[in-house]
This record gives structure tokens, sequence and C-alpha cells, in this order.
């Protein structure tokens, strides 16, 4: 086989969640979804040179931690050698979508910087710390995003090659405003913010038909023992433990939060 470079990944491409959160701030995580390492190997490798296979290892561990894990190997044709060449890597159970998310987890560390090596570079970022505002929780046991619907992106990245170093990077949140920044992004730092949203949009119209659809589905196919832990996820996100109770925006923010886990 040739040697097979994957592209770095640009803006687009990588997303942007919250770590651990603290007096100060908080930590930012880079990653990339299952969607954008299938969108790469069809474009670097072709839709019919690339596939993935599932299978379990029993038994895993020692004493009271042994387990079974699933892993995902994903394999690229040869050409030279008229072969199929695999990599595996296991993956870890999400909050939602047990089943799927470790599924995906294991399809992600396997296409990516332990195997293949798609987005291997978000290795290198290094420590990315945001002082964003936070409260205490309300149970005394750590802090919170004071805006629970604050969000994350990248706005810029770019790397030095040989060896491969970040060179720049900016992230704003939803509101337009930089609160991460490394290397010479001055114009960036001088970019407008984003308009403000208006008082009387969305925030207080009710949930959509379609959300609310779409969320009692998740929740009626959910297994007994996650059936409290969703609505707790709702109650710590959103106030409610009610679908109904969501505003339109929180049910577009909860539909899109679960659709992101299933990636």
């Amino acid at each position: 086989m040739k040697e097979l470079k994957f592209p770095l990944l640009n803006k687009d491409q990588i997303e942007v969640r919250v770590g651990q959160v603290s007096a100060k701030g908080c930590t930012l995580l880079l990653y990339k979804t299952s969607r954008t390492d299938a969108e790469i190997l069809d474009t670097v490798v072709g839709q019919g040179n690339w596939q993935k296979r599932f299978y379990t290892l029993q038994g895993v561990g020692v004493g009271d931690s042994v387990r079974s894990i699933v892993v995902c190997s994903v394999g690229i044709y040869d050409e030279d050698k008229q072969q199929w060449i695999w990599k595996d890597d296991s993956g870890t159970e999400s909050q939602v979508e047990q089943d799927k998310g470790v599924c995906s987890d294991a399809f992600k560390r396997a296409s990516g910087g332990s195997c293949w090596g798609i987005g291997r570079e978000l290795y290198y970022t290094g420590f990315i710390f945001a002082k964003v505002p936070t409260q205490p929780k309300s149970n005394g046991k750590g802090y919170e995003l004071t805006d629970r619907f604050q969000s994350f992106e990248v706005q810029e990245i770019s790397w030095k090659e040989n060896p491969l170093t970040l060179k720049t990077l900016v992230i704003i949140d939803n509101n337009g405003n930089v609160v991460f920044s490394k290397g010479n992004t001055e114009k960036v730092a001088q970019t407008s913010q984003k308009p403000q949203k208006n008082e009387n949009s969305n925030e207080k119209k009710p949930i959509r038909v379609e959300d609310k659809v779409f969320l009692q589905n998740f929740l009626n196919k959910l297994e007994a023992t996650r059936y409290n832990g969703f609505l707790d996820w709702l109650q710590g996100s959103f106030g409610t433990r009610s679908i109904g109770e969501l505003t339109e925006s929180q049910g577009m923010i909860a539909v899109s939060s679960l659709k992101k886990k299933e990636d």
C-alpha cells in the first residue's frame, strides 16, 4: 500500500465539548464525529475501498472489573497486495443510545489517531482552558456553566508541519465571543459578534411537535434502568423532567445533543 495520508481536519470538521468545570472556567476538548471519519474515508480511499465490522471481546479485565468490550475493525483495501488491511480499537459507552454510542466510539478510534490516523493532530492541541462564567451546582458538588446553553466552536485552526505542532487556534462561544486563542490571531479577535437573540424569539415558545415526538420515541426505547437517567439529564440540563414543558429552543438543543451522541 502506498503511503496513506489523510488531510488535516478543518474547523468545520472539529467539534468542541466542555470537559471539567471549575470556579474560574472550564476546559474544552476537541473531537471529531464518526460521520466525519466516514466522509474522509469515502473521499481519500473511495467508498468501495474501506469497510468496518464489529466484534465483542469477553472477559477483559481482572477481578470485579471483568467485562466485555466492543471492538471496531476498519479495513482499507491494498491494491498492491490485493488484500484488506485491518486495524482495530475498542470504544466506550455514551450516556445516551448506549449500544450505538459504544459502536460509534469504537469506529472513531479505529479510523482515528490510534489506528488509521484521521484526526491524529487533535492529540497535539494541548491544554485548552476557557475563562467563562461558572457557578456552584445546586447540590454543592462542583461547578457548572452559568449559561447551561453555552456552546463552543472552532473559528480558526492551523498547523506547522515537521514536526506537527499547533500554530493557531481560536474558539468562540455561541454569541461570537472569543473564549480561547493561541498564536497570531489578532485579526480573528476583532471579529464582530454574532447578533444577539431576540428576547421574544423561541425562548418562550413551546417545544416543536417534531422534537417532542423525537424525544418521546427516544425515551420509550430506553430500558427501564436508563429511563430515569434520561429524565435526570433533562432536569439537569433544562430544569424539568417533562418533555412537554421544554421550550422550542430547549427542545432543539436536546434533539441536537442526542443526535450528536449518535454520531
